[in-house]
């Protein structure tokens, strides 16, 4: 087969017409093979030899089979890269030829490749090919949209393909062409907002061209177009819209101040991305008006801006303090008229009843609504109206004006010892006075005390004043709760009287015999106290008085009672003036039995040591045991011999027993070790019954045991050689006993005398006194120690002070001794106090001194006078020789 092309011009003037020819050998049924011709023809340019399609513009080509057997029936087949894309029937013509046709709409990439035409008669088949180019310039987008921040590289991409692959690339800005570009690709530093707007890529070839148009925003925070005040009229609906200018889409939001505003009943808030956000507020009243804020955002940014927002109307008008203006005379108060209006109104202020008010003199107004009245006076009091006015209405409040006058007249119509009765003008205004207040003070403090009086008296009387007392006194007037200034100020003095006392406590103490009394002077009576009597009464008798001086304080010890007892106890204080007392009755409780009196000793013998003693008071019980103190004076060794009352071997009643006391005999036998041989004792005794136990009694003088030696004789064969033993033993014993004798006695002279210094101290506790122990013999026979003792009559009381240190031959020892406050005042106590050593005991004189108030200061020697009963004794211990 052979193949061979021819090219020729044709009528179409799109291009050229490219044939095909083949010659083939067709055989039909009957005849003889002849050459035939197919021919295959485009109207296109050409690339490399082929036919070139324009990309767009249709492509028609057609097959064309001639020099066959007439009567031979045709087909023709189309096919691209081998696939059939078109099939046609041809029915041969009387002049041996026929021809097929495809057309390739709008030609693009997807149409290149090899056509073939297939020609077959039987089963005999020719076919012809030709390979077809397409020619296109293409991109994927013809618009590209971006954003850009400020300050960034913009780079631009122009995706272009093309056929033949020859474009030519032209950058534009705004129709303007940018020298010097022809790359596909073009870049913009440090972009801004001059740099923000469309760029375009043109891509030209051979046969084609497209733009490819890239438009770039600069990426800025939203802009919020400014407005100016809004104006709406009470009532109305108030709609502010806030436009931002940003690339992208900000959001909205509204508020207040710093408060978010959402969406109510009354308001509806546009918030979503959109170009502008809208507010809404609906019957709008006078609180509406103010600043609103819009805020946009977007990714980039935010930015705010103002709305203000003036709501019109006529003036609306409240009073604040409810209407209601209080003030001093002499005051200058300012009355106020609070209101909202817009445009701002007019004012004009009347009084009822008193017609208009006008500015000047008295009266002023420093701005819309307020009224200031100068030195304000009853005649001021009333009601005022300020009546506001604009062009879209009038509006009305009332104040009432209430004077509170300064009362007058106040004088002193009667004076007393703790009142004062007064009188004063009555006040006659249009507002009644609630009450009248009256203050009063001494001079230094004038107001430091009020009392109130009914608003419509005239006279008062002011109670619980002090005697002698000059007292400052001023009125001042309440009108509606509030106290106005006072009025003239006056002095009066009060009368002296009788001081007023009052009864504060009585309390018992433990030993149910004594009471601390308690008072209290709350006024003086304008004079000096002279004394204060606290007397006792059993029955309404007497018992006793006791006399306390003022600067003793204003209680007492009251002692020597007896317990469960009622007694009364009258205090009464007294001045220049008069006497008042109060009294109050009371019953002493339980008691153990008092304590005893000294016991003195009756006998000593050999075995036995007898002595006696009283208790003047058994308590509230009967007693049941005799508690003995057993003393050894060398050893210091102590110990208590408890002893019924029953113990008829111990205990012996006395003749002078009554049912309250109780005198008994004690005897101490030397049984069970309670006494040794030459040793010294002192017995100091204690009685107890079933409510307690009551104080030792002072120790007994010392006392021992004393020894009888009785010689004999044995008579027998040997009694004149046991006479002869017997008489030099005696002798021995006899020179013994002599020399110890002498020195027994010159021992019993010390110590030499123990006497009361002086008072040392005084305080709050009692009073304490100085004992010097005196001793005129060698210093090997000092005293050992010194004992200072106190007593109340002839019961010591339970207190005792060791010697603090001992003497020399030529310094004196001394101790201390003291006096609880608590054993009461206005008594005497009797005091004595002793001295031992190794031979006896010494006691010193005796004192008695009256009791005093612990805050007299210290006292002196003169204060304490020597007991006719107390003198200097020399009690050294009886001696007998072996």
């Amino acid at each position: 087969m052979e193949v061979r092309y021819r090219c020729w011009r044709c009528g179409h003037s799109t291009g050229r017409f490219m044939t095909l020819v083949l010659l083939l050998e067709l055989c039909s049924s009957g005849t003889s093979a002849q050459n035939a011709t197919i021919n295959v023809f485009t109207v296109a340019p050409s690339y490399n030899g082929w036919p070139l399609a324009i990309g767009g513009v249709d492509l028609r080509s057609t097959c064309k089979a001639s020099g066959f057997a007439p009567g031979c029936n045709l087909s023709f087949e189309w096919r691209l890269n081998g696939t059939v894309v078109s099939v046609s029937s041809a029915i041969s013509t009387s002049a041996g030829s026929a021809t097929s046709s495809l057309v390739i709409v709008s030609p693009g990439r997807k149409d290149v490749g090899w056509y073939s035409c297939i020609a077959s008669s039987g089963n005999s088949t020719v076919q012809a090919s030709t390979y077809v180019y397409v020619a296109y310039v293409e991109t994927s987008s013809l618009l590209v949209t971006s954003e850009a921040l400020p300050g960034q590289t913009v780079t631009l991409r122009c995706l272009v393909t093309s056929f033949p692959p020859d474009l030519i690339y032209t950058w534009y800005r705004g129709g303007a062409m940018i020298a010097g570009q022809s790359s596909s690709v073009y870049s913009v530093a440090n972009f801004s907002q001059s740099s923000a707007g469309n760029y375009t890529c043109k891509a030209s070839g051979t046969y084609a061209s497209v733009q490819v148009v890239f438009g770039v925003a600069l990426l800025t925070p939203p802009v919020i177009q400014k407005v100016n005040t809004t104006f709406v009229t009470v009532g109305n609906t108030l709609q502010l819209t806030c436009t931002a200018d940003s690339v992208h889409l900000p959001s909205y939001s509204w508020r207040s101040g710093n408060q978010s505003i959402t969406n109510t009943s009354r308001v509806t808030v546009s918030v979503g991305g959109s170009r502008s956000g809208q507010l809404l507020v609906r019957q709008v009243v006078y609180n509406d008006s103010g600043v609103y804020t819009c805020v946009a955002t977007n990714s980039i940014g935010r930015d705010t801006a103002d709305f203000p927002v003036v709501v019109q109307g006529p003036p609306h008008v409240s009073v604040p303090g409810g209407g209601v203006v209080i003030t001093p005379e002499g005051s200058t108060p300012s009355l106020v008229c609070s209101w909202i209006a817009y445009p701002t109104p007019s004012v004009t202020w009347t009084m009822t009843g008193g017609g208009g008010v006008s500015t000047g003199g008295r009266y002023s107004s420093p701005s819309v609504g307020t009224l200031v009245i100068g030195q304000v006076g009853g005649a001021d009091e009333g009601m005022y109206l300020c009546s506001f006015s604009n062009a879209l209405g009038n509006g009305t409040g009332s104040i009432q004006l209430v004077v509170i006058d300064k009362p007058t007249g106040l004088v002193v119509s009667n004076v007393g010892g703790h009142s004062l009765e007064l009188r004063w003008n009555a006040i006659t205004s249009r507002t009644r006075v609630d009450q009248y207040v009256l203050e009063y003070g001494v001079q230094d403090n004038p107001s430091s005390k009020n009392v109130t009086f009914p608003g419509n008296s005239t006279t008062g009387k002011v109670w619980g004043l002090s005697a002698g007392s000059t007292y400052l006194l001023r009125l001042k007037a309440v009108k509606l709760g509030v106290a106005g200034t006072p009025g003239n100020q006056i002095m009066a003095t009060t009368t002296t009287t009788a001081p007023v006392l009052a009864l504060v406590s009585i309390n018992p103490l433990d030993d149910g015999r004594s009471l601390q009394v308690r008072w209290h002077i709350s006024d003086t009576g304008g004079m000096s106290i002279q004394a204060v009597n606290v007397t006792v009464l059993l029955n309404g008798s007497v018992v006793q008085t006791l006399t306390v001086q003022p600067s003793w304080g204003e209680s007492c010890l009251v002692s020597g009672l007896m317990p469960t007892t009622s007694y009364t106890i009258e205090v009464a204080a007294s001045n220049a003036v008069g006497v008042t007392s109060v009294a109050s009755s009371i019953i002493t409780p339980l008691a153990p039995p008092s304590t005893p009196t000294k016991p003195s000793i009756v006998a000593e013998t050999s075995h036995s040591i007898s002595m006696k003693t009283f208790i003047d008071s058994i308590g509230s019980a009967p007693v049941q045991f005799i508690l003995i103190n057993v003393s050894e004076l060398h050893s210091g060794q102590s110990q208590v011999i408890n002893a019924s009352i029953n113990d008829s071997s111990v205990v012996q009643y006395s003749s002078d027993v009554t049912t309250t006391s109780l005198g008994i005999s004690l005897l101490i036998e030397d049984v069970e070790g309670h006494l040794k041989p030459y040793e010294i004792y002192t017995f100091a005794v204690a009685a107890q019954s079933v409510v307690g136990t009551g104080p030792f009694s002072e120790p007994t003088d010392p006392a021992s045991l004393e020894w009888d030696y009785i010689l004999y004789a044995i008579s027998g064969g040997t009694g004149g050689i046991i006479l002869l033993i017997i008489v030099a033993l005696s002798c021995v014993l006899l020179y013994a006993c002599v020399k110890n004798s002498r020195r027994r006695r010159e021992l019993s002279v010390d110590p030499q005398s123990v006497k009361v210094h002086k008072v040392v101290s005084s305080s709050s506790l009692g009073r304490q006194y100085a004992v010097e122990a005196h001793s005129s013999r060698s210093p090997s026979h000092l005293p050992s120690y010194s004992s200072c003792e106190l007593h109340k009559g002839s019961a010591l009381m339970p207190h005792r002070s060791p010697l603090s240190r001992h003497g020399t031959a030529d310094t004196p020892d001394d101790c201390s001794i003291s006096y609880p406050n608590r054993w009461g005042s206005g008594f005497d106590y009797a005091e004595t106090h002793s001295a031992h050593n190794s031979v006896g005991v010494l006691h010193g004189p005796g004192s008695i001194g009256h009791c005093v108030s612990p805050q007299s200061g210290v006292g002196s020697v003169s204060d304490i006078k020597a007991s006719p009963l107390a003198h200097e004794r020399d009690f050294g211990r009886k001696t007998q020789s072996l």
